[in-house]
């Protein structure tokens, strides 16, 4: 996998992580995304771009549950 495929735009990024667009735009300003740390991006001129490997590791500290007991 080339390293421009491992790179998704906001667009790309929101629905990956289950969230809207404007909200992950706004987690760029506060800091937070779910109550939580934002995950980190990268600015490459006017152009925000997220790693897939970052985003997944942002995503790995939810826990998995079977039901809500």
């Amino acid at each position: 996998m080339s390293l421009k495929s491992e790179l998704l735009s906001t667009k790309e990024a929101a629905p990956y992580l289950g969230c809207a667009v404007n909200s992950l735009k706004l987690s760029r300003s506060t800091g937070l995304l779910f109550s939580v740390k934002a995950p980190a991006y990268l600015k490459m001129g006017h152009a925000v771009r997220y790693k897939l490997s970052t985003l997944d590791a942002w995503l790995s500290q939810f826990n998995e549950r079977q039901n809500t007991a």
